[in-house]
């Protein structure tokens, strides 16, 4: 909600972000949260026990002994594994490629196959990269349960910990002030500073001043509009360059949070 008033600039009030949980700030369920979060957790859920346990119920001995080259069985292993997860992932990739392709005017532009191509590699590369780690970790723990532990802690500090740690980092380096704050600096320069009010007079009267020259008037009475107008509209653009250098200062802020998490991201 915004309170509407003339000759003010008032903040948003009630903004969905103050209310929201600790789990809401982590990402609405979307697309991009399965991706990133989800299907890493089931890589995690399907891979930990791969060799680990093999290894536990002994089968691991049984398939070494076969004379079956070790890295070549992992390969099958992840590639089994690679085998399942596509499941999800080609028809996915599919659908938003179907979605593009009958996309109107003003939805696709210029390079959107490239940025899709680009975009579906980069998910996959990532996807893989949790794969072929999960099935390393669980070669390496000497159990199950251990490797489990060690790759949801992984999964917890990727995807949880690191991004929420950065937003505070972020919000620690680039303090935001509170609205209160803002409001009293705004009151403090619009109506309390007299400085302030010298200012928008001097403003008034050079643009008097200017028009008058123009009009090649030498009394103010003689200007063909009316001097009151005149005033008000010469406080209105004094008032608007001390709204644009507060807001400017929050909305700079907020820019630096942000290039900081992209730049850590």
């Amino acid at each position: 909600a915004v309170w509407l008033e003339a000759h003010n600039q008032n903040p948003l009030l009630h903004r969905s972000a103050e209310d929201a949980t600790a789990a809401q700030r982590f990402g609405d369920l979307s697309a991009a949260l399965v991706l990133q979060l989800l299907l890493p957790l089931l890589i995690v859920v399907l891979a930990f026990g791969s060799v680990a346990g093999e290894r536990e119920r002994g089968t691991l001995r049984q398939a070494v002994a076969s004379g079956v080259p070790a890295m070549r069985w992992m390969g099958g292993k992840t590639l089994g594994l690679a085998a399942a997860l596509g499941v999800l992932v080609i028809p996915a990739i599919g659908a938003s490629a179907l979605a593009l392709a009958l996309g109107g005017q003003g939805v696709v532009s210029e390079g959107s196959w490239a940025r899709f191509a680009a975009f579906a590699t980069a998910y996959v590369g990532y996807l893989a990269v949790f794969l072929i780690g999960s099935v390393a970790i669980s070669a390496l723990a000497r159990t199950s349960r251990a490797a489990l532990v060690t790759l949801l802690g992984l999964w917890m500090l990727n995807g949880l910990l690191v991004p929420r740690a950065v937003a505070e980092f972020a919000a620690a380096r680039h303090p935001v002030p509170s609205w209160l704050t803002v409001k009293n600096e705004l009151r403090a320069k619009l109506v309390e500073d007299p400085h302030a009010r010298d200012a928008a007079t001097k403003h008034a009267d050079r643009i008097q001043a200017e028009l008058m020259g123009r009009l090649k008037v030498s009394r103010k009475e003689d200007l063909p509009i009316n001097p009151g107008g005149l005033n008000l509209l010469a406080g209105e653009e004094h008032g608007n360059e001390i709204f644009d250098g507060v807001y400017g200062r929050v909305f700079d802020t907020n820019d630096a949070q942000n290039r900081l998490q992209r730049t850590t991201a």
